[in-house]
């Protein structure tokens, strides 16, 4: 949007992961011109006095850290060439979901005095952090707990299976030793057998100085000094808020998933092994077989029935690509995480970690159709923005506080 007078303030739309997107013959995304937002957006602006040029800053919209910190360099070098063509102006960053998290950023990139004014629509502030146990040693000492305990399992149940002579399952049985000793006993035993332990190569889980240079691409996200003045607007129930929920409690879960699923393996070693036992007792001793003979048929029984043997030998596999089942629940805050999030932890939060200059607006539930991370189309949103930038354009920056909504 463009006036014919000199403008108060520039403002800059920042769409969030995959903003560009969307369907034929649907309707202008929210940053585009004939969008109810910025319909709306331009009214209430023009009844507060507040003369504004409005445009849009476009990035790739990956869910991506590195994509949403190279997009953060480019906006901060606009915002930077916007003051020095125009030093009297107030500047405006209005980012929607991970938006706002490139325009945080940004501001943090910035080299001149330009102090501009944020709004963040549903953004979710995350940080990612070092794990505070990541030694070298400690991994390796990690994977072979977690390895050779279950490739015992294996071969416990396979000899189980080649004492009652059930032959069904071999196939499967020692595909599954073989794929657990290749993808996790020899990397972890190539690392313990090196000099220098972090040079251990892993398939799954790669060098834990990643998780320095996601931690260096996120910084502030979450614990951050704001700009002049910043608005966080959220919504309640939000769907992306709940993604990002569901993907911590699987991220405790599953970091939590090795404790149990060891002292598991360990009872179904103890299991196999006592079958085992009573089934060489029988044979080797004919005054105990007719006792035995019962609990050894009801062993093969039970054993041989697809519906136990396949989930028992498959489970087991499961188990050692908890790394990447982690990943796959940390990859909703980037996709890089889906390999290289072993050795992170993640800060996440509706509203940032900051003591002033913040303004927290939590909208009500609307009965409008479509997705409430959709949070631009709500009927308040242009309203409680345009009340903000009118106080923020005249007031000093105040201290933390909530804007009324209403």
């Amino acid at each position: 949007m463009a006036t014919t007078e000199a403008p108060n303030i520039i403002i800059t739309l920042v769409h969030g992961t995959w903003g560009r997107k969307r369907l034929p013959f649907s309707a202008p995304n929210w940053f585009e011109p004939g969008s109810i937002f910025l319909t709306c957006f331009s009214q209430e602006l023009e009844s507060n006095g507040i003369k504004a040029v409005i445009q849009p800053f476009l990035w790739s919209g990956a869910n991506s850290l590195y994509a949403r910190s190279d997009a953060s360099v480019t906006l901060a070098s606009m915002i930077e060439k916007q003051a020095e063509k125009h030093p009297d102006v107030r500047h405006v960053v209005i980012g929607h979901s991970h938006g706002g998290s490139v325009a945080l950023l940004a501001i943090q990139k910035l080299w001149t005095n330009v102090d501009p004014i944020v709004v963040t629509l549903a953004t979710p502030f995350m940080e990612i952090v070092r794990s505070p146990v990541v030694g070298e040693e400690a991994k390796i000492k990690r994977y072979i707990a977690t390895a050779l305990p279950s490739v015992g399992l294996l071969i416990a149940l396979g000899w189980l299976y080649s004492l009652l002579d059930i032959q069904t399952y071999n196939h499967a049985l020692w595909s599954v030793n073989f794929f657990v000793i290749a993808l996790r006993v020899l990397p972890a035993l190539y690392g313990v057998g090196k000099v220098d332990p972090p040079n251990e190569f892993d398939w799954l889980s790669p060098s834990s100085s990643r998780s320095d240079i996601f931690q260096a691409l996120t910084k502030g996200g979450a614990t951050f000094e704001p700009p002049r003045r910043t608005l966080v607007i959220r919504g309640i129930d939000d769907e992306a808020g709940m993604v990002l929920a569901f993907g911590s409690i699987a991220n405790r879960l599953m970091s939590l998933a090795p404790a149990w699923t060891i002292t598991l393996t360990y009872f179904g070693i103890c299991i196999c092994l006592s079958a085992s036992g009573l089934i060489l007792l029988g044979r080797h001793f004919a005054s105990l077989n007719a006792g035995l003979a019962p609990i050894v048929s009801t062993v093969q029984t039970v054993a041989s029935k697809p519906y136990i043997a396949y989930p028992a030998i498959f489970s087991i596999a499961v188990f050692f690509l908890f790394p990447v089942i982690s990943g796959v629940f940390k990859s909703v805050y980037g996709r890089e995480l889906i390999l290289g999030g072993v050795f992170c932890d993640i800060m996440s939060a509706s509203a940032p970690d900051a003591a002033s200059k913040l303004t927290i607006a939590t909208l009500p539930p609307t009965p409008r159709r479509g997705l409430r991370h959709g949070i631009y189309n709500h009927e308040m949103t242009p309203r409680v923005i345009a009340k903000f930038l009118s106080a923020a354009v005249e007031a000093p920056p105040p201290s933390a506080q909530t804007l009324d909504a209403s």
